[in-house]
């Protein structure tokens, strides 16, 4: 019995064993399916990130080893803004070195490094042959100074210097991470090296981009639309790089020396001094040569002409208005008889029309020739609005002729002063844009208006 009982216990006793190290199997197998699934999303989105990295290089590399060069639009459209503004950059300096067209070494070397900088591990080793190349043939170092190989503290050393800033290499017990802005970009701070530092867990910089750059050109773009930088599409980020890019390549403009030059307004025939940009070597312009006597007396008749237009201006209208047998009515009697209108439509066409036929002929005027220069160009009795305009055509063509024959022998004719200046302010505010004629106030005065503005009490 004894034996049997030993045996029965040492049996309850292996399977009590068994179960409780599967047990303990079973508890490690699940501990350790928890832990790969909380590990699982953090790989899953290193995965992601990386395979997102190996397209944008592959599509960066099918870019530059397309038959035609690539645009800077094309390189930001696959690495975005940033990064793709300083390719492309890169990509310009190098042009600059292989035409020879480099103006400031340290900003063709500086824009060189950059664009290097950006670059994949794998095009940089694959291009570097060619930059270094173009770079010792440019004259920016020789095969001794430039490396065989784009190290970082080497392209950070060409930055620095192209920057006018000395490098500043990390310190013993610190080390160069990389840091997202506030703005969303990223930069380098030199930060202590704890340990389990990673570029994460450095404090965020808040210091505003600098100014002029590209992220300063995003973020002022980002606050006129009122809009986080992180919510601007790349198609909005293309757009302001273009921008950017454009505005930077395009030549300063540099105010140029001036100096004071006399010449003839082609308009106006007055003589008028203007600063002008001063061409080099040049001291001063003369003016022109002095009117001929035949442009003084064209410049005569031609103010004469603007003289009586402002007459015909004032009262064309009435004119036009009058019947044929007033109007040859006034042109009977004498003048002390006459109206206002009618003289000063008289004394201005004699004026207009002598310097006409004068200019044309030379010589006396006959009556016959002066009726038929009155239908050619002054307003008759009967004449409707597409006449008189027809007409004043006509004597401002005759006018711009003279005017551009006298040149510089040109002036505008002298005004006579105004005829109100013993007028009262209230009569003149009364009777200001009324017609020529005779007119009775509201405290019983009657003044009369002539046809040049001028107001005088009537008699």
């Amino acid at each position: 019995m004894g034996r049997i009982s030993d045996l029965i216990l040492e049996t309850g006793r292996a399977k009590a064993q068994g179960q409780a190290a599967s047990g303990q199997i079973w508890g490690n197998t699940v501990q350790q399916l928890g832990s790969l699934a909380s590990m699982l999303p953090g790989q899953v989105r290193e995965y992601k990130a990386q395979e997102a990295a190996q397209q944008q290089e592959s599509q960066l590399r099918a870019l530059f080893d397309s038959k035609e060069p690539p645009t800077a639009e094309a390189i930001i459209g696959i690495v975005g803004p940033e990064r793709g503004m300083k390719i492309a950059q890169g990509m310009t300096a190098l042009q600059e070195l292989a035409t020879k067209r480099v103006t400031d070494a340290r900003d063709t070397a500086g824009r060189l490094a950059m664009g290097v900088k950006a670059l994949s591990p794998e095009l940089q080793a694959q291009f570097w042959p060619t930059i270094r190349q173009a770079a010792v043939t440019g004259g920016l170092g020789s095969a001794d100074t430039i490396p065989d190989q784009p190290t970082p503290e080497f392209l950070d050393g060409v930055i620095a210097w192209s920057s006018g800033k000395p490098h500043e290499a990390p310190k013993v017990g610190t080390r160069e991470v990389k840091v997202r802005n506030a703005d969303g970009s990223e930069s380098i701070q030199i930060v202590e090296d704890k340990p389990g530092q990673n570029f994460t867990s450095a404090a965020p910089q808040a210091k505003a981009p600098e100014a002029g750059s590209l992220e300063d050109a995003i973020l002022t773009y980002a606050r006129e639309k009122k809009r986080p930088v992180e919510t601007l599409s790349m198609r909005e980020k293309n757009a302001i790089a273009a921008q950017w890019e454009a505005a930077r390549r395009a030549p300063e403009r540099t105010e140029p020396a001036l100096m004071p030059v006399t010449s003839v307004d082609e308009n106006t025939g007055e003589i008028v001094t203007t600063m002008v940009p001063k061409v080099a070597g040049e001291v001063s312009r003369k003016p022109g040569k002095e009117p001929t006597q035949g442009q003084y007396t064209a410049g005569g008749y031609a103010g004469r002409m603007e003289q009586a237009e402002g007459i015909f201006s004032n009262i064309e209208k009435d004119i036009a208005g009058m019947n044929w047998l007033s109007y040859k009515a006034q042109g009977s009697i004498p003048p002390a008889a006459q109206s206002d209108n009618y003289k000063s439509f008289d004394q201005a066409s004699r004026n207009f029309i002598n310097a006409v036929l004068r200019r044309e002929s030379g010589a006396a005027i006959a009556p016959s020739e002066f009726e038929s220069a009155k239908q050619q160009y002054l307003p008759q009795p009967g004449d409707d609005e597409k006449l008189l305009a027809q007409k004043k055509a006509n004597r401002d063509y005759v006018f711009s002729t003279l005017k551009r024959e006298a040149g510089r022998a040109y002036q505008a004719p002298v005004q006579p002063p105004p005829g109100n200046a013993d007028v009262p302010s209230i009569v003149t505010a009364a009777l200001k844009g009324q017609k020529p004629g005779k007119h009775t106030l509201s405290d019983g005065s009657t003044w009369t208006v002539a046809a040049d503005g001028t107001i005088a009490r009537a008699q």
